[in-house]
């Protein structure tokens, strides 16, 4: 059961990440399909219980706070499911109950200091709290991380404060904010040093979050964004961008790690538009090693299937195409990925010197027939008996001439 949840990433037994696709024909699995058979694949009926792969290797050696994350969400979500499948049905009473005991363990009663630690809405608490609604599953084990508490208690409803330490956190995401004296501290520092600090965090990477320079000024939430809206505006936004840029490249090379094992090897190209990106530059340029690995591995697969003597044919061919094509879009007509210069490197250099001449002289030919054009607007407005100024020839033709153009041509006509 534990797989079927969108949520799940990772196994916690084998701490892997999981597999969406078949190894043979990178078709993405569906739980249940028209031809569903278990353990081969609904569409190429290929067997999906191969060795482990190198590209599927364990993740525990690299460990970072996004897959401590999806470590611990398996294995709480796991327990949920060990102990009754009903705690996914959380009942209002009971999260309304342990979110009361939260509020009072870990804020001091003020569920606006609890809704800056768990980074959830002051609104969206207060109504889970009187029992309006109800959280989402990740929203609960989100809070549970964070506040290093049980998710199975927690929707129970048996939390209790005495049982609870608020300076337990999990991997220091929630710092200690008990206070000194009272809630409400003084400022630690003055208007203008809180504005320089703002300025400054504009222009450090990676950029700081709100919470941070709260804790750095001693200024609060409310005061900062009253006090420098366009700052606290540019500082939340550099913050979130730069948050879910991180989730998305750790997405993205997942994906890629899983493509060095996919038979038969998808291209870079195929992988950029999987993942959605506009080009495959984007990748090669975050994840350099990663698309080098994939793009030879695809040049191999590729060069065994290919027909040499049909590929030479073809350029021959494109030697005497008229109008000539250029050498990438002749590479693209012969199912080719890039132009074969390591096999065919004069017949290549040919085609691309044979493209390049002939835009050359189309380029002097669209020039001279533009020359042609403005000369006759120039006699047709002195005919006129007024100036042929470059705006009045510009209106004339309806078309924007650049200052090089007209006096070129203008100088052409008086020689004349």
């Amino acid at each position: 059961m534990l797989w079927v949840l969108e949520l799940i990433n990772v196994c916690p037994k084998h701490e892997k990440f999981l597999v969406t696709a078949c190894p043979h024909c990178g078709t993405h699995l569906l739980h249940l399909g028209a031809r569903s058979r278990p353990g081969y694949c609904s569409k190429c009926s290929g067997y999906l219980g191969e060795k482990i792969r190198q590209g599927n290797a364990n993740i525990s050696s690299s460990r970072n706070p996004e897959i401590e994350w999806e470590l611990w969400k398996s294995k709480a979500v796991g327990e949920l499911l060990t102990t009754s499948s009903q705690c996914l049905q959380p009942k209002r009473s009971n999260i309304a109950k342990s979110l009361d005991v939260c509020v009072q363990t870990y804020a001091w009663g003020r569920i606006s200091e609890l809704s800056d630690q768990v980074s959830i809405t002051y609104q969206n608490l207060r109504s889970w709290i009187k029992g309006d609604s109800l959280p989402s599953l990740g929203t609960i084990l989100g809070m549970c991380f964070k506040l290093g508490i049980s998710p199975l208690r927690f929707l129970r409803g048996s939390l209790e404060e005495k049982e609870i330490s608020p300076n337990v956190r999990s991997g220091g995401q929630i710092k200690d904010k008990s206070p000194k004296s009272s809630p409400q501290s003084s400022f630690k520092l003055s208007e203008r040093e809180v504005e320089r600090e703002l300025h400054k965090a504009t222009t450090t990477f990676p950029p700081p979050s709100i919470k941070d320079l709260m804790e750095k000024t001693g200024w609060g939430r409310k005061r900062l964004k009253k006090r420098f809206p366009e700052l606290f505006i540019k500082i939340t936004t550099m913050h979130s961008a730069f948050y879910f840029k991180r989730i998305e490249l750790l997405s993205s090379e997942k994906i890629l790690r899983l493509a060095l094992t996919e038979t038969p090897p998808p291209s870079l190209n195929q992988l950029a538009k999987r993942i959605g990106c506009k080009n495959a530059g984007t990748l090669q340029y975050h994840f350099p090693d990663l698309t080098k690995a994939i793009v030879e591995r695809y040049k191999k697969h590729w060069y065994k299937q290919v027909n040499w003597n049909d590929i030479k044919e073809g350029l021959r061919k494109a030697l005497k195409e008229n109008p000539p094509q250029s050498l990438q879009k002749v590479a693209r007509r012969l199912n080719l990925c890039e132009p074969p210069y390591d096999k065919f490197s004069d017949l290549c250099k040919a085609i691309s010197k044979r493209y390049v001449n002939y835009v050359k002289d189309k380029g002097i030919e669209r020039r001279n027939l533009k020359r042609q054009t403005i000369q006759k607007a120039i006699t047709k407005i002195s005919l006129k008996g007024l100036h042929p100024s470059r705006q009045r020839v510009s209106q004339l033709l309806g078309i924007n001439i650049n200052p090089v153009e007209f006096t070129e041509a203008n100088s052409a006509l008086k020689k004349t």
